[in-house]
């Protein structure tokens, strides 16, 4: 399945995060940990922002001395709990260069997301990460990496290893770290109703 991505992503306390590192140190691969820095964005002719639940996001990630553009498109549109998404993804070689044509191109920020990333690689099947958001806290992100063919088994397979890590599906993000954090600093509203 290329450039569609499953995953469930999870808002935990720190208690559930150091529970998290212990099952995942005894029980998977440590991959890396890594800090990435997100600049979202947002064209003006489509607030990605104006949906209940966001469903498009463009990101440029700062990771490893490396930038990466980012697009994600997520099924359903619009609706609470997505199942998958197309993702596509390119390193820049001058960021500032494309920061200049997004300007021109009326692309405006929205905000930055901060966060330290702890990657396991769970049964060949799972890339999980223990992320620390600055302002948020933490949450745990899981990834179908293995061979289904089904986006549905995919899933199923994703809320069994959430039960495995003891994790509450209760509270789940459906909306996505750039959402929260500008929830967070009082100016979802803004960009919402921005035309």
């Amino acid at each position: 399945m290329n450039n569609i991505e499953i995953e469930i992503k999870i808002r935990i306390s720190d208690e559930i995060a150091n529970h998290c590192k212990n099952f995942l140190a005894d029980n998977a691969k440590f991959v890396n940990s890594s800090q990435e820095i997100d600049q979202y964005l947002s064209p003006s002719n489509r607030n990605f922002l104006a949906p209940d639940y966001p469903y498009e996001w463009l990101r440029l990630r700062q990771k490893n001395n490396k930038v990466v553009l980012n697009y994600k498109h997520w099924y359903p549109e619009n609706e609470k709990v997505s199942t998958h998404c197309d993702e596509f993804e390119t390193e820049i070689q001058h960021s500032d260069n494309l920061l200049k044509i997004f300007e021109a191109l009326d692309v405006k920020p929205l905000i930055i997301v901060d966060k330290v990333r702890e990657k396991y690689n769970f049964k060949d099947e799972f890339e999980i990460s223990i992320d620390f958001v600055k302002e948020l806290g933490y949450f745990v992100e899981i990834e179908y990496i293995g061979k289904s063919n089904s986006i549905e088994d995919a899933n199923l397979l994703l809320t069994e290893t959430a039960r495995t890590l003891n994790l509450d599906l209760a509270n789940r993000d459906n909306r996505g770290y750039p959402y929260l954090m500008l929830e967070f600093i009082g100016q979802l509203k803004n960009f919402k109703n921005d035309k």
